[in-house]
């Protein structure tokens, strides 16, 4: 997963990696789901393929 900074929208804001330690190191170690009370079991199914082939 990259961090925020790392995604093309924001390089114009010239962040490099350790200006955001914490943040940095979160999203290493954090894998966040799409979660909603409307999820159906197909994109519950996607959600899982893509976790099981990513692991």
């Amino acid at each position: 997963m990259t961090h925020c900074k790392e995604q093309p929208v924001f390089e114009h804001l010239g962040y490099t990696y350790g200006d955001f330690p914490e943040s940095e190191k979160a999203s290493k170690e954090v894998m966040s789901l799409p979660m909603h009370p409307f999820l159906n079991i197909d994109d519950q199914n996607e959600i899982r393929g893509e976790i099981i082939e990513n692991i």
